[in-house]
């Protein structure tokens, strides 16, 4: 006899639902490149003091380098946001962090790599406010508090795990792979918002650049 049983559709709420855990992974594994790349770095400075033949106050230079890059961009997260749209600008920031984070990898000497994590940290910038802000769009008022919940541990746990990552990538491998384990995370996480995160229209805004400027020279001095 022949099998004339049709395949249940699914419904659109359980579509809903998988598109919601889809951009809840890939959000917390945009977060997780930063946060997991502010410690990962601590671990391998002394292998990297010892390549490049820096002291100990020149090679800290690496971690300030993208703290200070990392600060002065985050304000302009909202503004920059609305005028690109948040999906083209995650977008982009999870391309420019994984761009530098491989040029840190191939850093060749001090100044090379201080210039390549202060472009990790320009993009690395929009990387936790950015998530937060499309987690609440994602979910109702019921659901924000479990989303939250999943990405405050995601953000929580990565920092905690990153030395032991970077030592065991360092001593068994080389310190350069403290960069390079960036890339497939960044690659699961564009994929992941490319297929499941809406399109938005941006916004015709001014761009006050004598402001922008004077922020960014305030902020670099403090």
């Amino acid at each position: 006899m022949t099998d004339t049983t049709q395949p249940v559709p699914e419904t659109p709420a359980a579509t809903a639902s998988a598109v919601r855990v889809t951009i809840v992974i890939a959000v917390v594994l945009s977060a997780v490149l930063e946060v997991l790349d502010s410690t990962i770095i601590n671990v391998a400075l002394p292998h990297i003091k010892s390549a490049f033949g820096t002291t100990s106050d020149q090679t800290t230079w690496i971690l300030t380098s993208y703290i200070v890059a990392a600060v002065i961009v985050m304000p302009l997260t909202g503004f920059m946001a609305r005028r690109f749209g948040r999906r083209r600008l995650i977008l982009t920031a999870i391309i420019g962090f994984t761009i530098f984070s491989t040029l840190c990898g191939f850093s060749w000497s001090l100044g090379s790599m201080v210039g390549f994590r202060l472009g990790q940290g320009v993009f690395g910038a929009f990387l936790i406010p950015l998530p937060q802000s499309i987690l609440f769009d994602a979910f109702s008022r019921e659901k924000r508090g479990q989303a939250m919940a999943m990405f405050g541990l995601g953000v929580v746990v990565a920092p905690v795990l990153g030395p032991t990552i970077g030592a065991l990538l360092t001593d068994y491998f080389s310190w350069r792979m403290v960069f390079f384990v960036n890339l497939p995370i960044a690659a699961m996480a564009f994929l992941m918002l490319a297929g499941e995160l809406p399109r938005d229209d941006p916004e015709k805004l001014r761009i006050d650049w004598k402001g922008l400027l004077l922020m960014a020279l305030g902020i670099g001095a403090l």
